[in-house]
């Protein structure tokens, strides 16, 4: 394509199927083996963990998924401040 070394055949079938689908980048190819950090998404952690949820309430913010990533991370405002 490109002039550049040659692209296995999965690569050729993942171009191929983005630009038909009017893409700029390649989708992402699943990795069997991989581990993900948590059980459960930020998402459904927000709803209903609720220590996490008295911890948003005890420092004035909103539940959302964003301040539930940075609950787990141990950063934010709810980790922060809530939590005590």
């Amino acid at each position: 394509m490109n002039g550049g070394p040659p692209m296995s055949e999965s690569t050729e079938e993942r171009v191929k199927f983005s630009q038909s689908k009017g893409l700029k980048s390649l989708p992402r190819m699943s990795n069997p083996g991989h581990k993900h950090k948590y059980e459960i998404c930020n998402e459904k952690f927000a709803k209903d963990n609720n220590e996490f949820q008295s911890a948003c309430d005890r420092a004035g913010v909103k539940p959302t998924t964003r301040q539930a990533s940075k609950f787990r991370n141990k950063k934010g405002r709810a980790y922060l401040e809530g939590r005590h």
